[in-house]
């Protein structure tokens, strides 16, 4: 996630552990927590067609 926010990309965190979110300046645009959650925001995002 850093690496990509670093980079200017759009970020999210897969928080599958529900950890703290680490201090950072840097902050995920959106986070997802289960596999789910992870397939429905790609879908939406229409990367699973690839």
């Amino acid at each position: 996630m850093v690496g990509a926010k670093q980079a200017g990309w759009h970020a999210f965190w897969f928080n599958h552990r529900h950890l703290d979110m680490p201090k950072s300046e840097l902050i995920p645009d959106q986070t997802v927590e289960s596999s789910a959650e992870l397939a429905e925001l790609l879908q939406a995002m229409n990367v699973t067609n690839y």
